[in-house]
């Protein structure tokens, strides 16, 4: 016979029999920020451990053991215990954290639940997992995400300069770095998308189909948005509005009930909506007599909608009548988005600069003038903005753009390297 022995194995299995009970009963909370409930526990345990023959020195040591493991280090082991992990199959994480989707593709496996399968040839990484969930950037190509809705679920999905906030849904989701093209289509639930063309954010539910390149658009997976038909009574897009007043689509009340503004409308992709709000309104009277944030919203509606031309007329209005804001700002970069591939899109992206040199979209105007100016062969031009862009912004969008155009013997004026074939 040895007591010291037995006590030390009964108080080994008095400590794991609290800290069993601790993560029963403490599921979701914070062990250290806890201490009532960790009180409850050990009156329980004690309770129970009274009819075994124990010394009273081994009950309160055991306690006092216990005390020191769970909460002396509770926040820590409680992190530990719940961070999300996730397991790989059909490939392997190369050493710097990516993952190649290869001939056949990729999947992960997420300790919550949540699902990542990417499509052959496709790259990803994930980062900055915890208790709640983590970052998981699609570097190029395609994959489906099935996201596990939970408590205080918190993912963001990147892709380019895109960010999809997710807290449980399905989804595809598609990043070409090389058209600088963003494509995500809904499953189930719902995100939030942010990013150069949704800077106040999207809303995107299921049924719906995102795209974003040269300007962005919102689909039903099955058919385009309805748009409201051509306007019969609006002046041309140069015309100078008049002043003729016209009711606000600002938010207000009806009938007792919340009546959504046009930007509301415009976040929850409702862009419809707000077309056929304007039409029956009247287009001209809009133009003329509706406040900055309808114009804007308005102009949003639009081009989303793939009614440029209402969109630029919006945009128009927006710099005539409220020149100087920053809507009416921000509005020069639209206008030139509305005209990519024409000469006039240099105009409007150049005005965009010189107003706000270090706007929202300052990396997006620069970026569009080099691919305009780089597609027309002026490669004195093109070698100047690659370089500038690489100088202001080493991680923009265009980053790799303009790397591309300045490695161009074409561009560089150097010969081509030995044993290469010029494009």
């Amino acid at each position: 016979m040895n007591p010291a022995g037995d006590d030390e194995m009964a108080n080994d299995a008095f400590v794991e029999e609290f800290a069993r009970l601790a993560q029963e009963r403490l599921t979701g909370e914070a062990p250290s920020r806890d201490r009532q409930s960790f009180s409850r526990l050990e009156e329980r345990l004690m309770a129970e451990r009274l009819r075994e023959r124990r010394s009273p020195w081994v009950r309160a040591s055991g306690v006092a053991l216990a005390a020191v493991v769970v909460l002396g280090v509770g926040t820590w082991a409680y992190w530990a215990a719940h961070r999300i992990t996730f397991r790989v199959e059909g490939a392997e994480l190369a050493a710097d954290g990516k993952l190649f989707g290869g001939t056949k593709g990729a999947q992960l496996h997420f300790s919550d639940g949540s699902e990542l399968a990417l499509a052959a040839g496709s790259q990803s990484s994930v980062g900055d997992l915890d208790a709640h969930g983590g970052h998981v950037r699609i570097e190029e190509g395609l994959a489906h995400v099935a996201i596990k809705h939970k408590p205080g679920a918190a993912w963001s999905l990147l892709a380019g300069p895109y960010t999809v906030r997710v807290t449980g849904t399905a989804f595809d989701i598609g990043w070409v770095a090389s058209a600088q093209r963003f494509d995500i289509n809904m499953k189930s639930g719902s995100v939030v998308i942010t990013g150069p063309l949704a800077p106040g954010g999207v809303t995107l539910s299921a049924g719906q189909r995102l795209k974003a390149d040269r300007e962005l658009t919102v689909d039903r997976n099955d058919a385009p948005v309805a748009a409201a038909p051509p306007p019969v009574d609006a002046p041309s897009a140069e015309e100078e509005p008049s002043l003729a007043p016209a009711p606000s689509a600002s938010a207000g009340r009806r009938n007792g009930a919340h009546v959504p503004s046009w930007r509301e409308q415009v976040a929850h992709g409702n862009f419809a909506a707000v077309l056929e709000d304007a039409q029956h309104r009247g287009i001209a009277s809009t133009l003329a007599s509706a406040n900055l944030e309808d114009l804007s919203a308005l102009a949003d509606a639009a081009r989303y909608a793939r009614e440029s031309d209402l969109s630029r007329r919006a945009l128009l209005a927006q710099r005539q009548r409220f020149a100087g804001s920053a809507q009416a700002r921000d509005a020069a970069f639209f206008l030139g988005s509305l005209s990519e591939g024409q000469p006039s899109a240099l105009t409007w992206y150049d005005r965009y600069l010189q107003e706000s040199p270090d706007g929202s979209y300052a990396s997006q105007a620069l970026g569009r003038k080099l691919l305009y100016v780089y597609g027309q062969h002026q490669t004195k031009e093109a070698r100047q903005l690659a370089t500038e862009y690489g100088a202001k912004y080493p991680n923009g969008p265009y980053a790799s753009t303009a790397r591309k155009v300045l490695a161009d013997p074409a561009v560089s004026g150097m010969p081509p390297a030995s044993g290469s074939t010029p494009p």
